[in-house]
């Protein structure tokens, strides 16, 4: 489907150039656009719900918008395209079949927004992410979820493949992927796009994620909050993924854990395990909370911290793309 307007004109018409300390890399292929907004699972976006982060010059919110949802809303922390993005409503009235469209813009951070904090508010989820606050968001995902049926994000190829084909193709186990799978289910990388598809173009290689909510996090009932499971799981994979398990695991969770008889190789590294060895070795973990303290690192505390780490690590990554 052809854009209503195309980017290069929103661009220009804007005099805007994207703005390296926001991680920008604009998204021109219309194709790529529309396979991204077609890659939503389950209901689909007619007559649904969606949130798209990060509009920018709204490509993909022409193509979300091109199918016509019940409520669109849009998150977008540069002010310069607020303007054009609130056009977005006048032209999907004219554009859009089965009705109006409730399109709504707001001007702000997504990792402050409390939309994102609302479980279940919205059908779908999508946006191209900057790469250097994609994993704090997809965190934010899993702690809040914020999606019924399916998230689609834009993501760095390796952070993608990473979290998509843990267990596959000699993926390792890592942080995120943890976190994700735990919290996640259906997880693919449905496209592989090239740096040249974007404007400026980025060092490296991009993917679309789907991702679908588990009905509640696997690592339930015996843990605790958001928090808990995260704390555990930086325990687990934390500095020490690449180390021996016996030497990762402190004495009495390592008694506990190896009278599981689930297979686990306490010789061989955390990064290798399999899903349901991962799930066992957790919940051991949390259910030790004297020798790793988790209970005092509650969903606020989660949050704070997320976000502290968020703020500091920008200014040290965003030139690793440009």
């Amino acid at each position: 489907m052809p854009l209503w307007v195309p980017i290069e004109r929103v661009l220009h018409r804007l005099s805007i150039r994207a703005d390296k300390h926001l991680g920008q890399h604009f998204l021109f292929n219309e194709s790529l656009l529309d396979a991204i907004a077609s890659s939503v699972r389950s209901t689909g976006i007619q007559g649904e719900r969606v949130l798209e982060i990060g509009p920018g010059p709204g490509g993909l919110s022409q193509a979300i918008l091109s199918r016509s949802p019940k409520e669109f809303v849009m998150i977008e922390k540069d002010a310069r395209f607020i303007p054009f993005l609130s056009s977005l409503k006048t032209l999907a009235s004219s554009h859009c079949e089965g009705g109006e469209v409730d399109v709504r813009v707001r001007h702000e951070d997504a990792l402050d927004s409390l939309l994102l904090r609302q479980k279940h508010h919205f059908s779908h989820v999508l946006g191209n992410l900057p790469y250097n606050v994609s994993v704090p968001i997809m965190l934010s995902m899993c702690q809040f979820q914020p999606f019924q049926h399916s998230a689609v994000f834009m993501l760095q190829y390796e952070v993608a493949e990473r979290i998509a084909r843990v267990g596959r193709f000699s993926r390792k186990w890592t942080r995120i992927a943890a976190m994700m799978h735990l919290h996640m289910q259906n997880i693919s990388l449905v496209l592989d796009v090239p740096p040249e598809a974007f404007s400026p173009p980025p060092k490296v290689r991009s993917a679309v994620i789907v991702l679908e909510p588990r009905p509640e996090a696997v690592f339930l009932p015996q843990a605790g909050g958001f928090g808990d499971r995260e704390k555990a799981v930086e325990a687990l994979f934390g500095s020490g993924k690449r180390k021996i398990l016996r030497n990762v695991i402190p004495a009495p969770v390592l008694d506990d854990a190896m009278s599981l008889q689930v297979g686990i190789k306490f010789d061989g590294r955390a990064e290798d395990l399999e899903f349901e060895q991962v799930i066992h070795l957790l919940n051991v973990i949390h259910k030790h909370k004297t020798v790793v303290p988790l209970s005092k690192y509650d969903d606020e505390a989660a949050d704070a911290s997320c976000k502290t780490r968020v703020r500091s690590r920008i200014e040290r990554t965003r030139r690793a793309n440009w």
